[in-house]
């Protein structure tokens, strides 16, 4: 039997917290451990619930989803956290980055979209456009977080040497000759290094 994946939900509206579980209990490989309708009760919650990944609002009566996901990150830094957002602009992509999220999915997101992202968070990857996810990374590295991030291999450093002169992700895939397999892990292994340096 395979395992079922721990899921947290977080969303001051009811009415979109029944929604969200209602969802989630439709898929097999998926349970809800725990919700809250605020960052303190979150904050409270989430810890002994032990979730596998945390669907987090972006706005809240008391907070946010973006500083929530800083605080989970610094007390459970395993876990990945999916920003529920209302929006889906660019400059709150960027935000989610910074913040140490794994991903964003908009409120009006189908809900077959929904539950992809959440086991996609599960496994690991990243759920931001590569578009938005190199230019935060180029941001940072211009920004001189170089010095704080270990680069591990030399294809990272080749990727960062390419970004802070201003290229572009499909020009660093063509100069590096890789496919998008590889240069969407070579990015996400630098955005992890970089969030965690912030």
């Amino acid at each position: 039997m395979s395992r079922v994946f721990r899921v947290f939900l977080l969303d001051d509206d009811a009415v979109v917290r029944h929604a969200l579980r209602e969802l989630v209990h439709c898929d097999a490989e998926l349970e809800v451990v725990g919700e809250a309708a605020s960052v303190n009760e979150a904050l409270a919650e989430i810890p002994p619930c032990h979730p596998d990944v945390a669907l987090l609002d972006d706005r809240l009566p008391d907070g946010n989803g973006l500083d929530l996901c800083r605080e989970l990150r610094s007390r459970m830094p395993g876990l990945p956290c999916i920003i529920f957002t209302s929006f889906g602009f660019r400059d709150e992509m960027l935000d989610g980055i910074q913040a140490g999220a794994i991903g964003c999915v908009v409120r009006n997101a189908k809900g077959f979209e929904v539950l992809a992202a959440i086991k996609s968070a599960v496994a690991g990857e990243f759920l931001f456009d590569t578009g938005v996810a190199t230019a935060w990374l180029a941001n940072r590295a211009r920004e001189d977080f170089l010095d704080a991030v270990s680069v591990s291999t030399e294809q990272e450093g080749e990727l960062l040497r390419l970004l802070v002169a201003g290229n572009s992700g499909s020009q660093i895939v063509t100069r590096m000759r890789l496919d998008e397999k590889a240069f969407r892990a070579c990015l996400w292994s630098l955005i992890t290094k970089a969030q965690a340096a912030s």
